[in-house]
């Protein structure tokens, strides 16, 4: 026997197949979003400890290191610190993040940094100092000899030896200068110039 369209949706064989339906699709729901709150870890947040100052091996043996996946993003130079010390983190501490958050992190470098030597001759002292500033080099002694070029640079030299530009050194190497006095007040040697003509 047919049933038209409205007798079936009043029948019970309608009733309990939307009843299975439904159950089913509530079921469902509810096993996406357990999945979904097992998986971004909803509601358990910790606290982001202080790692700045340790090493990395000091991180690795830390209770908290694997609440977090750290990833060093960057690193510095600082002969003052022992290498591998972290000098920053993102998050930062304290703050609250979910478990298993990446951190980034600041390292010191175990290799420093090289850069070319700039060209500092004819430079005053004060453009000197602030373009070794730039390059990450640092001012060491300052050598005074008589010369016409009053406080220019004349030779750059590292370790006693002269360094020509461009030469690759350490990030926080230090250049020490040579530079002109001028020469008044100085005594120069006049050659005995009588008697002898000017293409002589």
């Amino acid at each position: 026997m047919n049933m038209s369209f409205g007798e079936f949706i009043k029948s019970r064989v309608f009733f309990r197949q939307f009843l299975v339906s439904v159950i089913i699709t509530v079921a469902l729901l509810f096993a996406v979003f357990q999945i979904l709150a097992v998986y971004t870890f909803h509601g358990k947040e910790v606290k982001v400890p202080d790692y700045v100052g340790l090493t990395l091996n000091e991180l690795k043996a830390s209770a908290s290191y694997t609440d977090f996946d750290f990833v060093v993003v960057d690193s510095v130079y600082d002969p003052q610190k022992e290498k591998g010390t972290i000098v920053t983190q993102d998050p930062l501490p304290n703050s609250k993040v979910k478990q298993h958050r990446k951190l980034y992190l600041t390292v010191i470098a175990s290799v420093p940094e090289k850069v070319s030597m700039p060209d500092l001759k004819d430079l005053t002292l004060r453009q000197a100092m602030a373009t070794l500033q730039t390059y990450g080099l640092q001012i060491g002694r300052t050598e005074f000899v008589p010369d016409i070029g009053v406080n220019a640079v004349l030779k750059q030299m590292y370790k006693g030896r002269e360094i020509r530009p461009g030469t690759m050194m350490e990030k926080g190497a230090t250049i020490d200068l040579v530079l002109g006095l001028g020469i008044g007040g100085t005594r120069i040697h006049v050659p005995f110039l009588v008697g002898m003509t000017r293409s002589a």
